[in-house]
């Protein structure tokens, strides 16, 4: 039982820290986006 608790307890961090990325990755493009414009906007269709 232990070890199903500490299983899902990393699963928990490891998605927080999924998030945490995503969230992160979302306000740099928004600030790249408004600093840059179009030509972010395409580099962004890229990836």
């Amino acid at each position: 039982a232990n070890f199903h608790l500490a299983d899902s307890d990393m699963n928990l961090v490891h998605m927080a820290d999924q998030v945490e990325v995503i969230c992160r990755q979302l306000l740099v493009t928004r600030m790249l986006v408004g600093t840059h414009g179009k030509s972010t906007s395409a580099l962004y269709n890229l990836t």
